[in-house]
């Protein structure tokens, strides 16, 4: 399972780092968002050390909500994170759902000294 999520984070951030650094015309961008001390590889050895994408897993679980086996992430910069869960059989068009789910994931980073994230969710139906 570790192995999967690690997985589906590489490609996250690799896809990401090739599309924010090319515009329309192909070439480097000349403005990027991540400031120059905001390390993005430093927050993923953040996450992975504080076994954070469990903690997650295990706050949704006890709250009722049933995830798939993965978590992606995005660094935008300090202060825009996002992170994306696939879940099973959820109504993402249910306000009250959607912001139970944010408020669990702001909780879960604060408590373990995270800038909050914003929560993107994939239905998987079965």
């Amino acid at each position: 399972m570790i192995l999967v999520c690690l997985t589906l984070l590489l490609i996250v951030l690799i896809s990401y780092a090739l599309w924010n650094q090319r515009d329309t015309n192909g070439s480097p961008e000349s403005e990027v968002d991540i400031p120059a001390e905001y390390n993005e590889a430093l927050m993923m050895d953040k996450i992975i050390e504080a076994d954070f994408s469990n903690i997650v897993f295990q706050s949704l679980q006890e709250k009722g909500y049933e995830l798939h086996e993965s978590a992606g992430y995005q660094f935008i910069s300090d202060k825009r994170q996002v992170i994306t869960l696939s879940m099973y059989d959820i109504d993402i068009y249910d306000e009250k759902v959607v912001q139970d789910i944010q408020q669990i994931i702001d909780s879960v980073s604060q408590e373990n000294d995270f800038p909050p994230f914003h929560v993107e969710i994939h239905v998987i139906h079965r």
